[in-house]
């Protein structure tokens, strides 16, 4: 009984540990397959999450690529847009600048009908002529306007020329003046030198006028041509330099201011301390060390030719060399704008000193639309001084002139010499070119600069510096205008 229930003891320990066993087996079992589960689980979502990422990946991809498409496709209609544009603007400006002409064509043509009709009486009009004028009243008072300034002008551009009765009256006036004055000066200008072959510059027949009625002249017709250049060696002085310069050395005339760059003042023999070349001279150039110095006869060099052949406005260096300090020598030109800078050449030391006593000022040749802007040079006129104008033209100081007398310098000083008491009559010599004083100061050349020029230049030309001022822009704009009214045509 005790064994069986030993037996029975055992078989339930036995069976006991046995369910206990199944029971942990279970569970063990059961953890595995937990496990299993959440690694498949995890698997998954981590497949689902490497799909979602390469998803979006290529969703970013995509959008990416069709941004950068769109970049393009904007940026090749952008320039599009600006080629169009461009295009657009260049139309615009053409139109715009078509209707301009057009509209300047039809000003120009309407102005030059009315100038016609404005330089015509009003019986000759027809009714259109008529009635063009009734309904443009103010462009018929401007041509007219116009009309009537041209006229002035060419009346003053006009030579006039006194008789011989008139001439030998004024004359006698003049040397009246002359033997009354304590101290009277004289302004020479071109006229002055025209009987020597030397053509003046606003003369009926000067370099200015040709040239500047040359740019604006039909181009039909042929013009007439402005000389280009000039010798000034073949020059000579004339009997009124010859006149003048005895005046001077008789005590007539106490000193001479001359605008001319000619020299044949100084080739007459009028000496250079009552000499004021204010544009200078073409036979001279100078040291701009040495004439500061007081070496070498004030640094100045004459020569036999025209020293400006390779100088020109703010140059003015002469090609050669001082042979006292190697210093490049100038000429004593003075251009448009440009100052005294030779002091014994331009001596305006000698003519200001005289001025406060000055009180009779005879202008010679001068057209004095220069000469007028020195300021200095008329002061005596403010104190009662008289002044004499002797030019064949018209000039902005004859209204302030005492006597204004038309003829030529020759002819009046020849006169002026026979009004003069025989006791103040200088006598003239005629000029010998065996005394001319500027010849006889001349500098031969050195070895060296001969042989670096062995012909000087001799000639000055007309139509640059100073001489042809203010013609040139005129020619462009004019030619320019043609152009356009052509090409719009």
């Amino acid at each position: 009984m005790a064994a069986a229930v030993s037996a029975m003891a055992a078989a339930t320990e036995v069976e006991a540990e046995s369910k206990q066993g199944v029971e942990q087996e279970g569970k063990r079992s059961k953890q595995v397959a937990d496990q299993e589960i959440e690694q498949e689980i995890k698997q998954e979502i981590e497949q689902e999450l490497k799909q979602e990422v390469e998803q979006e990946g290529s969703k970013e991809m995509s959008q990416g690529e069709s941004k950068e498409r769109s970049e393009e496709e904007s940026k090749e209609r952008s320039e599009e847009d600006k080629v169009a544009e461009i295009e657009s603007m260049r139309a615009r400006r053409a139109a715009e600048r078509r209707k301009q002409l057009q509209e300047k064509r039809i000003k120009l043509a309407n102005e030059t009908r009315m100038r016609r009709l404005a330089a015509r009486p009003e019986s000759s009009w027809s009714s259109d002529d008529a009635t063009f004028v009734e309904a443009n009243p103010e462009l018929m008072a401007l041509m007219r306007q116009r009309h009537s300034r041209r006229r002035q002008r060419e009346d003053r551009e006009a030579e006039a020329t006194d008789d011989p009765e008139t001439l030998r009256h004024k004359a006698t006036k003049v040397a009246t003046l002359l033997q009354q004055a304590r101290t009277a000066v004289v302004y020479t200008g071109a006229g002055l030198s025209t009987a020597s072959g030397i053509p003046c510059y606003r003369g009926q027949h000067g370099i200015y006028t040709k040239t500047a009625k040359n740019s604006t002249a039909d181009t039909t017709v042929a013009p007439t041509p402005a000389p280009t250049t000039l010798d000034l060696t073949a020059c000579s002085p004339t009997r009124a330099h010859q006149a003048l310069t005895a005046l001077v050395q008789g005590g007539v005339v106490q000193h001479v201011v001359s605008q001319n760059v000619d020299g044949l003042h100084r080739r007459s023999g009028l000496s250079p301390q009552h000499l004021s070349e204010i544009h200078g001279n073409a036979f001279l150039e100078y040291c701009p060390v040495c004439s500061n110095n007081g070496v070498q006869a004030s640094g100045l060099y004459a020569r036999r030719f025209d020293v400006t052949g390779l100088t020109a406005r703010h140059r003015h260096a002469t090609g050669r060399n001082c042979p006292a300090c190697a210093t490049p020598l100038l000429d004593t030109i003075v251009h448009y704008g440009e100052a005294a800078h030779c002091s014994p050449v331009h001596n305006w030391e000698g003519i200001e000193a005289l001025l406060p006593q000055v009180d009779l000022i005879l202008v010679l040749g001068s057209s004095l639309k220069v000469l007028k802007h020195y300021k200095p040079l008329w002061q005596p006129l403010q104190k009662k001084a008289s002044l004499i104008v002797v030019n064949l033209q018209w000039t902005p100081l004859d209204a302030r002139a005492a006597l204004v007398v038309r003829a030529t310098c020759d002819a009046f000083l020849e006169a002026l010499l026979n009004a003069l008491p025989t006791a103040r009559r200088p006598a003239v010599p005629d000029y010998d070119m065996g005394h001319d004083a500027l010849w006889a100061m001349a500098v031969p050349l050195t070895p060296a600069e001969d042989q670096a020029a062995k012909e000087p230049a001799s000639q000055i030309s007309l139509r640059e510096g100073w001489f042809a001022k203010g013609v040139t822009g005129g020619q462009r704009r004019a030619k320019r205008v043609k152009e356009e009214l052509e090409a719009l045509t």
